[in-house]
């Protein structure tokens, strides 16, 4: 009884530091809904803004291209399913042709994370979202980098997501952070994007991107799954440019422990080490 305790405190502790944690970050994608009053993007195109949140009785008021910058005013409770998910209608405010205008748009066409960098002296908007959520229970989105109004490079990833609750609602928050090249050859930027789910057994960790100037490429995941009390999975990528970094190389370390009863610690069942070898064009996985 008094283990059950304690570990019902410890994840208590987390939930409520992971929610200041939140809090303090912005996120545009809290907890898989957007933020009233934050600034995001279109992460589709040609989309449909309308008079009222349904697709039937209402008046498309405006069509918008992607990457077109809208404000988030706040979630209706309507809801729509559509490219295999279903997610909320949201009252937005946009600019078009020079005027202000406000109307509704499924919130499945946002992206939940973004970053701006200048490339080159050029201004890059990197944006992300859900694409479509697979009949195996699998959700991919999209990545791209757009400039002056014209999509460089985009490509489909499939997030960090576990659907512990069987519900299949992708409820995590998301946020990105813009990075230098790290000394990767070649590299203009790089875009690590953060999934994080505050529960035992759910998958957290970074997904990262590197961009060449023309083209969006996955590089690797860091992916942290614990369990309290039980087991911890850990995984941590080192880049060129940070201490005992390799040349165009990307190594990422996994450690797994297990909680010692006895001990009352985590204890090292085994490390695992995969590097990634940069090649100017793509990564490969180095043979050992």
């Amino acid at each position: 009884m008094k283990r059950t305790i304690r570990l019902f405190a410890l994840i208590m502790i987390s939930a409520i530091c992971a929610s200041r944690a939140y809090a303090e970050k912005h996120i545009v994608y809290s907890m898989g809904d957007f933020t009233d009053g934050a600034q995001t993007f279109l992460c589709a195109d040609r989309v449909n803004v309308r008079s009222a949140p349904s697709l039937k009785g209402s008046e498309v008021i405006a069509n918008l291209p992607y990457g077109h910058a809208i404000r988030i005013v706040k979630k209706s409770v309507e809801r729509l399913s559509q490219n295999g998910f279903t997610a909320n209608w949201y009252q937005i405010q946009f600019k078009e042709k020079g005027a202000q205008k406000t109307g509704y748009a499924w919130g499945g066409f946002f992206s939940y994370a973004h970053g701006v960098a200048k490339i080159d002296s050029t201004q890059v908007l990197f944006v992300s979202g859900l694409k479509h959520r697979g009949s195996d229970g699998r959700y991919f989105a999209e990545i791209a980098a757009l400039s002056g109004g014209r999509t460089i490079s985009r490509i489909v990833y499939a997030p960090i997501y576990t659907d512990v609750s069987g519900t299949g609602e992708f409820g995590y928050s998301v946020y990105g952070t813009m990075h230098d090249g790290r000394k990767l050859s070649g590299v203009k930027g790089i875009i690590e994007l953060k999934f994080e789910y505050p529960a035992c057994a759910y998958a957290n960790g970074s997904m990262f991107f590197v961009f060449d100037g023309k083209r969006l490429i996955e590089a690797c995941s860091a992916v942290t799954v614990s369990e309290a009390g039980v087991f911890h999975m850990g995984t941590v990528c080192l880049f060129p440019n940070q201490k005992g970094g390799r040349p165009d190389r990307i190594v990422c370390t996994r450690k797994d422990e297990d909680f010692d009863e006895e001990k009352k610690e985590y204890v090292l069942k085994g490390t695992t080490v995969t590097v990634y070898q940069w090649d100017g064009t793509r990564f490969f996985e180095e043979k050992k």
